[in-house]
């Protein structure tokens, strides 16, 4: 890890301060990369789009691959998720996808 840093993501009315955490790495093998981890606001879509808008903004800045990853609480069906992933299918960031949701809430159901 070459350095880290901590970015605020919009939370103006989030039910809970959220952020994007980022590494820069160089290894040998694979050059300089960028890390993104974020976890983003499970209950109001209008904070989820603004806070996906800041994610855009942060991406935007690197020349160099990124991994990102986080908790999106979003479904693959979502506008604002769709509009958020076809951003990365045009600025050519490959994705690994999802077919199911992965938490189960405490009912037992997704």
């Amino acid at each position: 890890i070459i350095d880290s840093e901590t970015i605020r993501l919009s939370w103006f009315s989030s039910t809970l301060p959220r952020i994007a955490q980022l590494a820069f790495i160089e290894n040998k093998d694979l050059g300089k990369f960028v890390f993104i981890n974020t976890h983003l606001d499970f209950l109001k879509k209008r904070v989820q789009a603004k806070q996906l808008n800041k994610l855009k903004e942060i991406i935007s800045k690197f020349e160099y691959p990124i991994i990102l990853c986080g908790d999106f609480n979003l479904d693959t069906n979502d506008l604002i998720f769709k509009d958020f992933i076809d951003y990365l299918d045009s600025i050519g960031i490959k994705r690994v996808l999802i077919d199911k949701p992965a938490y189960k809430g405490i009912d037992g159901k997704n």
